[in-house]
């Protein structure tokens, strides 16, 4: 859907009268779909981080490696996991994982932490 005028926007409503929205591309397939909000309804709700106990976060440490890519390293650090990306030899710090549930985790930059 790089070009949005061959892209056709389809609005359609359910029983409970919520309203979508499908972006279709040029060869009618579904592409991106949105839910329409409530009236002063926040959009992005700020997250609440959690403490997790350091054997929870210890399970997710390691090496993790993207198909066809780089290896991500992930380490505990301050009730947190740290993300390094690592990559022909050279590592680049990702951020810190914080965590909001025993298995959802933010990044300290997402807007809806601030």
């Amino acid at each position: 859907m790089e070009d949005d005028s061959r892209s056709t926007y389809i609005f359609s409503s359910d029983a409970q009268g919520n309203v979508q929205l499908v972006v279709e591309d040029e060869e009618g397939k579904p592409g991106m779909r949105a839910s329409k909000q409530s009236p002063g309804k926040d959009l992005q709700t700020k997250r609440q981080p959690v403490n997790l106990p350091a054997d929870v976060l210890d399970a997710y440490t390691g090496q993790y490696q993207i198909e066809g890519g780089p290896t991500l390293n992930i380490t505990r650090s301050d009730g947190k996991l740290a993300v390094t990306m690592v990559q022909g030899g050279k590592s680049m710090q990702i951020g810190l994982l914080t965590p909001e549930s025993k298995t959802r985790f933010f990044m300290e930059d997402d807007p809806r932490s601030t």
